[in-house]
């Protein structure tokens, strides 16, 4: 089982990714709409790196869909 903290993360990713490519929308262009790099794009795919709460608004923004969307995490049981 992943820990509470890299299930999110992953589950982030998995949505970004999967939404992207629905909108058929290249890495570039993601880069581009949101003024990340590229890189760093590519790392959030891959659960590699945690993007701040602003960079998230950012995608979802380019992505043109609500940040909870690219939040989904209600598989998740949170230890709290």
């Amino acid at each position: 089982m992943l820990s509470t903290n890299y299930a999110v993360l992953y589950d982030f990713a998995r949505n970004m990714k999967t939404i992207r490519i629905e909108k058929n929308i290249s890495l570039v262009k993601l880069a581009n709409l949101t003024g990340l790099h590229i890189n760093f794009l590519c790392k959030v795919e891959k659960a590699q790196s945690n993007p701040s709460l602003y960079s998230m608004y950012k995608i979802a923004t380019a992505l043109n869909i609500r940040l909870i969307d690219l939040l989904d995490v209600r598989d998740i049981i949170f230890d709290i």
